[in-house]
């Protein structure tokens, strides 16, 4: 992949990460680290990822769903945190967004445990899907600032961490949870 073509294909997978990031810590007080990787494919090709890295002990969407901690309206939260980064994509570039489909799995799954816990919350987030996130998309809208701050200080990192040699990294954390707060909240 060429040096532009990779610049943008960070570049918005970082804007995706920002809106997972920022409707975490509106809708759930919860934050997490931005993390890039390579990793290779089950053809053996080197795919490049970045993803929104909750703490071990938060789980969004396993199969041996629920997690103790977690309520019945949380995971309706959940649902429109998983909805976020491709909502993200879209205020920033318009079209469809193209990092979704291991968000819409795990958005599968919740809805999956919400059809046995409570079928009321699972209507609900059935509603929101259909409408196509529009509660998620105003909460976004209202912190395109932060959203903003925090993919430009990830893709900063990234291309620092690149810059000084770094090209092969299974693993790497770009912000960490402290970062994407400080970020959110407007500070340096």
């Amino acid at each position: 992949m060429d040096q532009f073509l990779e610049r943008i294909y960070w570049r918005r997978q970082m804007v995706h990460e920002a809106g997972h990031a920022v409707a975490s810590l509106v809708l759930l007080d919860l934050s997490a680290d931005i993390v890039a990787m390579n990793y290779l494919d089950p053809d053996g090709v080197l795919q490049k990822h970045a993803r929104f890295k909750f703490d071990p002990g938060i789980q969004i969407a396993t199969r041996d769903f629920p997690a103790p901690a977690l309520e019945e309206q949380n995971l309706l939260e959940k649902a429109k945190i998983i909805g976020a980064g491709g909502i993200a994509e879209t205020l920033y570039f318009g079209g469809p967004p193209r990092g979704a489909t291991g968000d819409m799995r795990k958005l599968n799954r919740i809805m999956g445990v919400l059809a046995v816990m409570s079928p009321t919350l699972r209507a609900l987030l059935a509603e929101e899907v259909d409408r196509n996130f529009p509660e998620t998309r105003r909460l976004l809208k209202n912190h395109l600032p932060a959203i903003t701050r925090i993919w430009k200080k990830a893709f900063y990192e990234f291309k620092r961490r690149r810059l000084a040699g770094k090209k092969e990294f299974k693993e790497t954390p770009v912000l960490y949870e402290l970062q994407v707060r400080r970020l959110f909240l407007g500070k340096r």
